[in-house]
């Protein structure tokens, strides 16, 4: 079998995924569009097969992160928001909010801060 390089298309029938972008030695690799069987969506960098780089995962529940990631996690600088007006605009290490950070409550509440662990810390 031939392995994929340049731009295609990837259905796993195992997992329900479907996969549209690029790929080098039958890896995803650079921009492309991962749609889950869940309903999630992610567009934007892979590195290796796994999602690297900058992109936006968007749920099935209308939330929605924008921003970096590594190894398939958020992590790094980004913007998380959910669909009652949540948002929480800072670090992330390992998909927790880690670091400085600004959290903006559905009822207007603002926390400019510190977090550790998905936790405030300060």
């Amino acid at each position: 079998m031939d392995e994929k390089h340049g731009y295609g298309e990837e259905i796993d029938r195992k997992l329900g995924h479907h996969y549209t972008g690029q790929f080098v030695e039958d890896l995803k690799q650079g921009k492309g569009i991962l749609r889950y069987a869940n309903g999630n969506r992610y567009e934007g960098d892979f590195e290796n097969d796994i999602i690297n780089g900058f992109g936006t995962m968007v749920m099935k529940n209308g939330s929605q992160y924008e921003g970096e990631w590594k190894d398939g996690l958020s992590h790094g600088k980004g913007i998380y928001t959910q669909l009652d007006g949540y948002v929480y605009n800072g670090n992330f290490v390992n998909e927790q909010k880690h670091g400085h950070g600004i959290e903006t409550t559905p009822e207007g509440d603002v926390y400019r801060g510190y977090f550790e662990n998905h936790q405030k810390n300060g």
